[in-house]
């Protein structure tokens, strides 16, 4: 359905209210509205117990409440890369995330909004052909935008039959925001691993960020739960961070509370907040305010 700008914001509040209760579930604004209008449509998806999109200025954003909706705005993100998101309710998944979100060429640039919410039973999975060295396996493979606001229960990130040269949960190249993101929880966590058997080349892995870029800001993080790595023993080498596997950007105020455990590889670069920190002749990493609290140990180089 389209809504279309009225003689007052009332107009237009009401008009999506009776589409609401005529259960449409896609509702466009044509016409220029005030923030504060945008505001309130915004609060009244929010508060809204379904799966709906709004679309205003040809900017969509996919309002979850269940793991169907999840992956809906999963795959429409593969093809638009602005498609934002706003969690309005935990959501408890049940399939593998296949999904690869953005690319070298077209970061996705959206706005992820958690609003708070829990996402448990995350399991990444991608297509093994559509993985290699600048396509990471995480939720979101290139990124841009901003995420915030989002408590991780666990997770894993394994596969079998392809090259997971970098991977992580949630980002894996970063060139925008990630802010205010937890790994486990109070109440309880499930855990956090990586594993592939026959990768033989370096691996980086971090469970917020894989690779935070120059332009890459991850604040406001948390790790709280224990992080398992396996790949071959073959493989050259293993960098791997509580919050970011390497970082040539900014880390600030990030705490891993979670131990790191590492296999196979006889060499590894393995940090509580992150695994390699670089420079190169535009940009040396900076890190800020930031605190391990947990032992770093584990054989090899």
């Amino acid at each position: 359905i389209t809504v279309f700008d009225g003689p007052s914001a009332d107009a237009v509040i009401d008009k999506l209210k009776e589409a609401m209760e005529d259960d449409y579930s896609s509702f466009e604004v044509k016409g220029t509205l005030p923030e504060d209008i945008k505001h309130e449509l915004n609060h009244i998806l929010t508060d809204n117990p379904a799966n709906t999109v709004l679309t205003i200025d040809g900017r969509s954003t996919f309002y979850v409440y269940d793991a169907e909706g999840f992956m809906a705005w999963g795959a429409a993100a593969e093809n638009d890369k602005r498609f934002n998101c706003t969690l309005i309710n935990d959501i408890a998944l049940t399939e593998d995330w296949v999904y690869c979100i953005g690319t070298p060429s077209t970061y996705y640039s959206g706005i992820f909004e958690g609003n708070n919410h829990v996402i448990s039973g995350l399991s990444i999975n991608q297509d093994a052909e559509r993985l290699d060295y600048y396509n990471p396996a995480a939720m979101i493979s290139h990124f841009s935008g901003e995420i915030r606001n989002i408590v991780l229960e666990g997770g894993k990130c394994s596969n079998t039959g392809a090259d997971l040269f970098r991977s992580s949960l949630l980002i894996g190249y970063n060139y925008g925001i990630v802010d205010g993101i937890t790994v486990g929880n109070d109440i309880h966590g499930e855990y956090v691993s990586f594993s592939n058997q026959f990768i033989q080349h370096s691996v980086t892995v971090g469970v917020i960020v894989s690779s935070n870029t120059t332009s890459g800001i991850v604040k406001n993080c948390i790790n709280k739960l224990p992080v398992t790595i396996k790949v071959n023993d073959d493989t050259n080498y293993i960098y791997a961070g509580g919050i970011v596997g390497e970082n040539y950007g900014y880390i600030v105020q990030c705490i891993n509370e979670g131990f790191i455990e590492t296999s196979g590889s006889s060499t590894k670069y393995v940090g509580g907040i992150l695994g390699k920190t670089g420079h190169n002749k535009w940009h040396s990493s900076e890190m800020y305010l930031c605190a391990n609290k947990v032992e770093i140990s584990g054989n090899g180089k």
